[in-house]
Order: C-alpha cells, then sequence, then structure tokens
C-alpha cells in the first residue's frame, strides 16, 4: 500500500499510528498539504473538516 485516503464525517482532530515506517504526508481534497503533528507515543494527528477526503501517502 502506497496511500490510503480518510473521509471525515464529522470533523476534528484525526489520530493514527503512522501507516509507513518511513514517515508520511496528508493534503487535502483540493492538493493542498496538511500539518501532521506528532504526539507522545508515536501517535500522529491532523485537523479535519466534515465533509472532506484527506491523502495519506508514503514519503
Amino acid at each position: 500500500m502506497t496511500s490510503a485516503e480518510i473521509f471525515s464525517e464529522v470533523g476534528g482532530r484525526c489520530r493514527l499510528y503512522p501507516p509507513w515506517p518511513e514517515g508520511f504526508t496528508v493534503t487535502d481534497d483540493k492538493g493542498q498539504p496538511v500539518e501532521v503533528v506528532a504526539e507522545p507515543e508515536g501517535v500522529f494527528h491532523f485537523a479535519t473538516q466534515v465533509g472532506r477526503t484527506y491523502k495519506l501517502a508514503r514519503e
């Protein structure tokens, strides 16, 4: 797998463990980069908006 999409039904913060050990990027449905923040314990999060789709891509 080299990419994945997440659809935001309610908006807010999306929290996840990185799907690839070498890292990943997130873009919105307009192709704009989305800031990803690292949390303790290896969890990452990014802000989402209702009804938008976000693409995670392997770096």
